[in-house]
């Protein structure tokens, strides 16, 4: 449930919003040549930070003298606060508005503080090979930005990663066709998952859902399948089944896909138990996402 300034918030970013459609006024900030000149000599990135950072104090500003002019409220001076360009806090003066005994929220200051950006940047920088010790001074634009640190980064990663997760078991799969479906158990620090992988006609790997249990038993199976069909999978359209042999996998994609279905047994299990294949042969390992050919190449569908 949402708190009451999370509420007060998102009114006052949807106010803001409606004003700029209701009332498309101009801004205009003038740059003197000279001005220019010298921050262009820092760089252009540098020279679009400070741009932007200013362009951000004028609609605020301009949100303000709007409060203040519509009898709503009275210019109060302003208050510590900050505001987030290119993935990092930038403190600023925000200016204030007040309406009788209490303070009103400025829906473009709200609007700039949101961190979904931030987050989405720092996930996406992490993924990519930056560490969390070095993303600080990766970033950094601005002596005075803030929020960039070792632990900060940790905790909007572990954040933005627990959304994707979220995102990836709640995404709507009632336009994907399958020619094959892949299940099988895999372990991750210690934690045991069953994870179930489409493959399109194209070769497209999609992982479907996972659900975590002791083992690849049916009534962890079963929740797995009954997962992937409330999010519009058609279980019975005509694909092949790759499993691993185990009984708790064959007995529920059975009872979820019906009798018909056709099932393969994975080469790679049988390849590491069945003593007619040549000695020496090389059998990659099943759980790496990495390595060409393994079951769980692709993973990051």
């Amino acid at each position: 449930m949402k708190r009451t300034y999370q509420i007060d918030e998102r009114k006052a970013i949807e106010k803001f919003r409606s004003y700029l459609v209701t009332n498309p006024g101009r801004i205009q900030m003038v740059l003197p040549l000279a001005e220019v000149a010298q921050r262009l000599r820092q760089g252009v990135s540098q020279m679009l930070f400070e741009t932007e950072r200013e362009l951000l104090m004028l609609i605020m500003l301009n949100e303000a003298a709007w409060l203040s002019g519509s009898a709503e409220g009275e210019r109060w001076g302003t208050a510590p606060g900050s505001v987030i360009i290119h993935g990092q806090k930038i403190p600023i003066a925000r200016p204030r508005v007040r309406q009788q005994h209490r303070e009103l929220k400025l829906g473009s200051y709200e609007l700039f503080r949101q961190d979904d950006t931030m987050q989405r940047q720092i996930w996406e920088r992490v993924m990519r090979g930056l560490t969390m010790r070095g993303y600080g001074p990766a970033v950094r634009e601005c002596a005075p930005a803030f929020g960039i640190s070792k632990s900060a980064v940790s905790d909007r990663f572990i954040t933005a990663s627990g959304q994707r997760v979220e995102d990836l078991r709640k995404r709507d799969l009632s336009k994907l066709r399958l020619c094959a479906l892949l299940m099988d158990g895999v372990e991750y620090r210690g934690e045991h998952f069953v994870v179930a992988l489409g493959l399109d006609k194209t070769g497209l790997k999609t992982v479907l859902g996972f659900h975590q249990g002791a083992s690849e038993n049916q009534q962890i199976c079963d929740r797995l399948l009954t997962d992937v069909a409330s999010r519009g999978l058609d279980l019975h359209q005509r694909f092949i089944a790759i499993l691993d042999g185990g009984r708790g996998l064959r007995a529920a994609v059975k009872k979820h896909c019906g009798e018909k279905l056709l099932v393969q047994r994975c080469v790679l299990h049988i390849a590491g138990r069945d003593p007619r294949f040549p000695e020496g042969w090389n059998v990659p390992s099943r759980a790496s996402p990495y390595e060409p050919g393994s079951l769980g190449s692709g993973m990051e569908g």
